[in-house]
């Protein structure tokens, strides 16, 4: 009986062993500029087996990526997109650009959809960390963590839950509209010297 247990957790110990060795990781980085647009860029480090999925799937093909990507982030424009990967090392490091990735809701608030399976780590400022664990293609443990950082002057910075997405919220000073009057007066000056000027050249001069 004893021998059996000993055996049952010998068992044990070497599947979570090889389970902790074929981990992978992606790591996001989103810099977030103060019109709602970020720089993305995607580091992914791959065991030996999710690094053959993971190529055939996407890093032999970077425009399924590429229509991956924009499906994830279906609010945002993708204005450019680069992949390199590296076979010796198995990583690989995505670099994009996305319009409207913080969507603007008027009166200065700003709002980012955050995916409600991911946990956040840390927020405080325009420093944000969501992160969350799954099994991969190959049966390994997949870490992802999304790194956040929001445009310098960003307040009130808070997580808003949802009901199927959460909400990263915040403010930001936006340069007011020029008001309409300063408008419509600088028009009608244009448009009064216009006329004055053509008037001068219509009315002979006095002898």
């Amino acid at each position: 009986m004893k021998s059996s247990i000993a055996l049952t957790l010998i068992t044990l110990a070497l599947v979570t062993h090889l389970r902790a060795q074929e981990a992978s990781t992606i790591e996001w980085v989103y810099l977030v500029d103060k019109a709602g647009n970020a720089e993305i860029d995607c580091k992914m480090q791959f065991d030996a087996k999710q690094w053959a999925i993971w190529k055939e799937e996407f890093g032999d093909h970077p425009d399924l990526m590429l229509r991956n990507v924009k499906y994830e982030m279906a609010a945002a424009v993708i204005d450019d997109f680069s992949l390199q990967k590296d076979d010796m090392r198995r990583t690989a490091d995505a670099k994009i650009k996305g319009r409207c990735f913080a969507t603007y809701r008027g009166n200065g608030q700003f709002q980012i959809q955050a995916e409600k399976d991911r946990k956040m780590v840390a927020g405080s400022g325009t420093e944000w960390v969501f992160t969350s664990s799954s099994l991969g293609n190959s049966g390994g443990i997949q870490n992802s963590t999304n790194r956040i950082t929001l445009p310098a002057g960003a307040q009130n910075a808070h997580l808003v839950n949802g009901n199927d997405y959460n909400w990263l919220t915040y403010n930001l000073e936006v340069s007011p509209a020029k008001p309409p009057a300063l408008l419509y007066g600088g028009v009608a000056f244009l448009v009064a010297a216009l006329v004055i000027g053509a008037l001068s050249f219509l009315t002979p001069g006095k002898s």
